[in-house]
């Protein structure tokens, strides 16, 4: 049985926990409308709670959102005709958002209830519901709410077998239920998510050497592994039918409340996760070519940078997560090692999605290439401008350890300018959306990326010592 588990709360402690919940996500003005001392609130209409969340423009600019939140504590699935009286006074009252928590889940014909609600209604408000694995998600690293409430997160039983989850989501996807791809797909992100907690994986200190770093990256490719997987194949088999679920997916594995925090050269270690998932999904993709889902998983994703957010493309990248950390700037070797990395690990999941290991190897350079220069494109588009000089390299660029050997790296970066210059419009990426697409932006990124490109190499030969440095 899954230890996670709120069962043994009264429903009015229930409602105190997600009181206390909105509180630790940020949301503000919260309001419990308990109103009495019984044990459950008898009139509360339809919104145990109301709040508010403020929200941050890409401007700079914000605004308020008003919340209204409707508890539900039930051992069994919830039915569609408990949730009337919150619609009901949604309606009537027309906040922002209808929040519907639920300390185990809704049941099927809920949530098929809601999705046809929402479109036959339209109403003004958005509604979203949180079940039992995004609890557990949520309370993930929050140690105050934990013991508070008694929860147990430690101990969860042995999920599936990776190849089982590959099978039951082909299954899912042959019978085109979505409900069932969306909850599988969003249970496993939990169970990876809850399983990266600061209790599991606490940050790296500044004392940690090069074997706790290793075992770090170890762990995180074990927890991966199996979501990884299923990035791989789903989007494979199923393309774009669920890009939302992906990109919602990859969103919650890049925000963990662990980034930040350790040694200073260890501070987006966190992401590495997010980032085999953004191979994993791009990669297989592309043995479909699927570029519209490429170009979604690299540019719609919101991951924290700082005190905003960027897409994939620039904030999820290998010189994000650990080169620019690790290695001083201008450094030989300081924008691939990570790649190597990713090429092995990776292998497993994606091979069988081609027919040749080369096969594999060729997608997996085509898409760093195509990172690299998407990075260069945006960098070069974005205000302020940032820097290209960071614009992540990738395996291709060392494919063969003596740097005097035939160029591969620069045969593939004119053999995609090739390819793009003799179909133009037509080019998969272009068609996608990547730089905008413009053939002129794409040829700007492409000069510029290969002027970054060639000065690595430059410096490589200097040094001329590939055995030393990868």
């Amino acid at each position: 049985m899954d230890p996670f588990s709120l069962d043994h709360l009264t429903p009015t402690e229930f409602e105190e926990f997600c009181y206390d919940l909105l509180h630790e996500l940020g949301f503000v003005n919260v309001d419990w409308r308990k109103g009495t001392g019984l044990p459950a609130s008898p009139s509360d209409r339809g919104r145990d709670i109301e709040c508010e969340r403020r929200v941050k423009e890409v401007d700079g600019k914000e605004h308020t959102e008003k919340w209204f939140v409707e508890c539900k504590h039930h051992k069994k699935g919830v039915s569609p005709d408990k949730l009337d009286g919150a619609l009901t006074w949604a309606t009537a009252k027309r906040p922002d958002w209808l929040l519907i928590i639920v300390s185990n889940f809704l049941s099927n014909p809920a949530k098929e209830y809601l999705q046809e609600y929402s479109q036959s209604n339209r109403p003004t408000f958005k509604i979203r519901y949180w079940e039992k694995p995004d609890l557990g998600r949520l309370v993930a690293g929050k140690g105050e709410l934990i013991r508070k409430y008694r929860i147990q997160l430690s101990d969860r039983p042995c999920p599936a077998s990776k190849e089982e989850a590959i099978e039951r989501l082909k299954k899912l996807a042959q019978d085109k239920n979505r409900i069932g791809i969306h909850d599988f797909v969003r249970q496993r992100t939990d169970e990876l998510v809850i399983s990266l907690a600061e209790e599991s994986l606490p940050p790296l200190e500044s004392t940690a050497d090069a074997e706790k770093l290793e075992a770090r990256l170890q762990e995180c490719e074990a927890k991966t592994d199996t979501l990884s997987a299923l990035f791989a194949n789903g989007i494979y088999w199923t393309g774009t039918d669920y890009d939302s679920l992906w990109v919602q997916s990859l969103e919650r594995a890049a925000n963990l409340e662990t980034r930040g925090k350790g040694a200073s050269w260890a501070v987006n270690i966190p992401l590495y996760p997010a980032l085999i998932l953004l191979y994993s999904g791009c990669i297989g993709a592309m043995a479909k070519s699927h570029y519209d889902m490429v170009a979604t998983l690299l540019l719609k994703p919101r991951i924290p940078e700082g005190s905003s957010c960027a897409c994939p493309a620039l904030a999820l990248t290998t010189c994000e997560i650990m080169e620019k950390h690790k290695y001083p700037r201008g450094a030989i070797h300081w924008r691939v090692p990570l790649s190597r990395r990713l090429y092995g690990c990776l292998g497993e999941n994606l091979k069988r999605l081609f027919s040749l290991e080369t096969d594999y190897q060729t997608a997996f350079d085509t898409f760093e290439c195509l990172l690299g220069m998407v990075n260069v494109d945006l960098a070069l588009n974005s205000k302020p401008r940032r820097p290209t000089e960071d614009s992540p390299l990738g395996l291709f660029a060392v494919r063969h350890d003596d740097p005097f050997a035939p160029d591969y790296g620069q045969s593939l970066l004119q053999k995609i300018v090739n390819e793009a210059t003799s179909t133009r419009d037509a080019w998969p990426p272009l068609k996608a959306g990547l730089f905008e697409g413009s053939m002129e932006r794409f040829l700007m990124a492409a000069s510029r990326y290969k002027q970054e490109f060639e000065l690595f190499q430059a410096r490589r030969r200097h040094r001329a010592r590939p055995n030393d440095l990868y």
